[in-house]
């Protein structure tokens, strides 16, 4: 009796451990049914340790946390819009530009220029 996966590698390996149901056990964690599918990141616990030592308000870190969330890949920087951050956050736009400017200032981000790439014909 064949119980594969049609995948001849994986049907021939010993399992050491039993899989884990990772979205079940976030579920238990945060109370959130499905919420794992919405993704996630991971966050230097540095980070949160010093927030207070960084002289990051609670505005402050919402802010960066928000921006963490935009960025996937190590070389692509996260472009999320000024007035998306407002939204999620309940803020203003003139808010969000003085924290961002603040977190500039303090070395926390460093501000790209955005450009569009045109293809050309």
């Amino acid at each position: 009796m064949m119980s594969g996966t049609g995948n001849a590698v994986a049907d021939n390996l010993v399992r050491l451990r039993p899989e884990k149901d990772v979205g079940r056990a976030s579920e238990r964690k945060w109370g959130i049914r499905g919420g794992i599918t919405l993704g996630f990141r991971v966050v230097p616990s540095l980070l949160l340790r010093t927030q207070n030592c960084l002289g990051l308000n609670p505005t402050q870190f919402a802010v960066l946390m928000q921006v963490r969330d935009f960025w996937w890949e190590r070389g692509l920087k996260p472009y999320p819009g000024k007035a998306v951050l407002a939204e999620r956050l309940d803020l203003s736009a003139r808010q969000v530009r003085r924290d961002i400017a603040d977190l500039e200032t303090a070395g926390l981000f460093k501000h790209f220029e955005r450009r569009a790439t045109h293809a050309e014909s």
